[in-house]
């Protein structure tokens, strides 16, 4: 059993793991002995809580909500919200609040427009695990690193809702092509392998993607390469060669026209630009 911790908007809490934080962002994980509470409170941040065990009802502005297991929960500046814990047993969570002026603003707007609510990732469980690697060391720099994980969950909890917009509103076929697709842009087999993951023939692929983007299976791919070389013309030293190479292209001259097309300005031009 661990050793019970002073009160923290209530009281019987267990810290394992503790916190780390940054003067705009705190990532954190806890567990309630039974009965627990957190608030009443308004809420001064954009936080995220994940429920891992146990039990919780959030009350927010007065509405009333049990919070299932491994479901992302939204919280927003200004509300109010009020915690209560299982009355039986330990309840884990996991938490990330982030300021508000710490968010661009594209960021805050996005925000303002998510559910409450979307089922948590592989990819937001493993940054959580990145903060919490970095407790033993809290340096400028390792605060920095703070700020942008925090930044990276919130972002990662729109990336889930969108993902699974896109899952909805598109055919099966071509989500399971494109799904493939950005994870493998870089293999010089991937639209084949893409259409096999499809499980419908080429032909029929290519209309279900005109139907669904407006496109096709390899104009889609071609532009998910080109974004992707941008992304690290910007944001590496590599060269031009090197990035075409990388992101499924076999010559740079090919990479260089599809940026040209998508951009308006050759690579070389476009580096010497702020994205």
């Amino acid at each position: 059993m661990l050793p019970a911790m002073p009160l923290f908007d209530g009281a019987h809490i267990l810290w394992r793991n503790g916190s780390v934080s940054s003067p705009t962002t705190t990532i954190g994980q806890v567990v309630y002995s039974a009965g627990g509470e957190c608030g009443p409170r308004t809420q001064a941040n954009w936080q995220l809580v994940v429920i891992h065990s146990g039990d919780c009802t959030l009350a927010r502005n007065g509405k009333a909500e049990r919070l299932a297991p491994k479901t992302i929960y939204l919280m927003r500046p200004g509300q109010r919200e009020h915690f209560r814990f299982s009355t039986t047993g330990e309840t884990h969570h996991s938490w990330c609040e982030v300021k508000p002026d710490r968010l661009p603003k594209y960021l805050g707007s996005q925000l303002s427009k998510m559910p409450d609510s979307v089922s948590c990732s592989e990819t937001f469980l493993h940054l959580l695990q990145a903060a919490f690697g970095l407790q033993s060391a809290l340096a400028d720099n390792t605060k920095a690193v703070i700020d942008s994980i925090g930044v990276a969950l919130l972002c990662e909890f729109i990336n889930i809702h969108s993902k699974a917009v896109l899952s909805h509103e598109i055919d099966p076929c071509v989500f399971k092509a494109v799904h493939y697709m950005d994870g493998h842009y870089m293999e010089e087999s991937c639209l084949t392998l893409a259409h096999r993951h499809a499980g419908v023939s080429r032909n029929t692929l290519i209309n279900k993607f005109r139907t669904s983007l407006g496109t096709t299976p390899g104009n889609y791919l071609w532009k998910v390469r080109t974004e992707n070389g941008i992304s690290l013309l910007f944001h590496t030293g590599l060269s031009v060669s090197e990035i075409a190479f990388r992101c499924g292209f076999k010559n740079p001259f090919h990479f260089s026209r599809k940026v040209t097309q998508l951009r308006g300005c050759p690579p070389s031009q476009l580096r010497n630009h702020v994205p």
